[in-house]
């Protein structure tokens, strides 16, 4: 399952890239392409993590009960994720945008997609400067 996930990305990638250096004007499909693929990068060891606690459960292995770290916490965690994703996501819409003819799309997403890392850096930070959420406890 692991190399079909990245043989998919390569296609998605190569299917992306060579639409674009033929001369197609950029699109959401290319956008999409790119955020498809950073997601993947990103977010996959997370996912297979996941996916193995769930079998070992449905197999009836004992899997140690996942203690939950705070909401500060996950909240930082999850940026942290969505950093790294458009750390691997921009270089992939600027390298879409070179082999365009037309990439204002690729420009303008690129644009969209950091003002939201920064909206989501001041909500998920809000959580540590303001001590919410940074207790166990219930309430």
């Amino acid at each position: 399952m692991l190399v079909a996930a990245a043989s998919t990305d390569l296609v998605v990638l190569l299917v992306a890239g060579f639409d674009l250096a033929g001369g197609a004007a950029a699109q959401s499909s290319h956008v999409f392409a790119a955020l498809a693929i950073a997601y993947s990068v990103v977010y996959a060891r997370h996912l297979v993590g996941i996916a193995d606690r769930f079998v070992l459960r449905r197999l009836g292995r004992d899997v140690p009960e996942r203690v939950r770290p705070p909401k500060a916490v996950r909240e930082r965690a999850g940026w942290y994720r969505h950093a790294r994703m458009w750390a691997v996501g921009l270089p992939l819409l600027g390298a879409f945008y070179v082999l365009a003819d037309d990439g204002r799309a690729l420009a303008a997403a690129a644009g969209i997609w950091t003002a939201i890392l920064v909206i989501d850096f001041v909500v998920s930070f809000s959580y540590s400067l303001q001590g919410r959420g940074t207790s166990t406890a219930a309430g």
